[in-house]
Order: C-alpha cells, then sequence, then structure tokens
C-alpha cells in the first residue's frame, strides 16, 4: 500500500473516531441511547468494541463507498484499536480508583447514574457549556 493511502487510511479512521465520540448531528455520544463513553469516569455506558468496529464500518462504508474487502479490513483494524483502547482505559480506571477515597469512589459512582449518563447531569458547566446548548 503507497504511503498516501495508508496516510488516508489514518485520517479517516480518526474522522470516524471523531463522529464516533459526538454521536449524530454533534448530540451526546453514543447517538443519545447511554452508549456514549462510559465506565467508572462517570460518563454512561460505552459501546463494546465489537459495537464501535461495527459502528465504524457502517460509517466510513456510507462515506467512502468501501468495497467489501475494505470493509473487512476497516472492521478489522476498528475491532484491535477499539480492543485496546478498551484495556487503557480500564486500566486508567483502575489506577484512578486506587487514588480515590471510598467516599470519592461512592461519588464517582453516582455521577455516572446522572441523566444522559453525564457527570452532574443536566446544566452542569452553565449556558453553553454543553452541546446544543
Amino acid at each position: 500500500m503507497k504511503i498516501s493511502n495508508v496516510s488516508a487510511m489514518i485520517a479517516a479512521i480518526g474522522l470516524s473516531a471523531v463522529v464516533l465520540a459526538q454521536g449524530p448531528m454533534g448530540g451526546p455520544p453514543g447517538g443519545g441511547r447511554g452508549q456514549g463513553r462510559g465506565g467508572m469516569m462517570g460518563m454512561g455506558r460505552r459501546m463494546d468494541p465489537r459495537q464501535q468496529a461495527d459502528r465504524m464500518t457502517q460509517m466510513m462504508t456510507q462515506m467512502l463507498s468501501l468495497t467489501p474487502a475494505q470493509q473487512a479490513k476497516v472492521k478489522a483494524i476498528a475491532l484491535r484499536s477499539a480492543m485496546d483502547m478498551k484495556k487503557i482505559r480500564d486500566a486508567q480506571e483502575a489506577a484512578i480508583k486506587k487514588v480515590l477515597t471510598a467516599d470519592q469512589q461512592k461519588k464517582l459512582a453516582s455521577m455516572a447514574s446522572g441523566p444522559g449518563g453525564r457527570p452532574g447531569g443536566p446544566g452542569m458547566g452553565g449556558p453553553g457549556m454543553r452541546r446544543g446548548g
């Protein structure tokens, strides 16, 4: 594969990651279904790596008219990356949890169950601080 093709693929994957993080039309992560970022850090449920890879592949197929062979390769790359990122997030959350007191851990866990899976619920950060606000 030529360097320009590799660069284009990396750019497309990066763009897809940004789009996936924002959700449709700049809405909440995961399309507002509580499946955006998540885990201990108080951001709602995460999509599992397979869901992330499927979604990225679907989006790139629509945007770039990928062939079936390209779809299979992109999905494999996206799945590998999503699994690596999950390992990193899990390790980060475990390390942070060790730093927090029991009360802080409880507070952090309760933030995850806030409306929309976002810490603090509606209005956190004041007007204009949230997407679409």
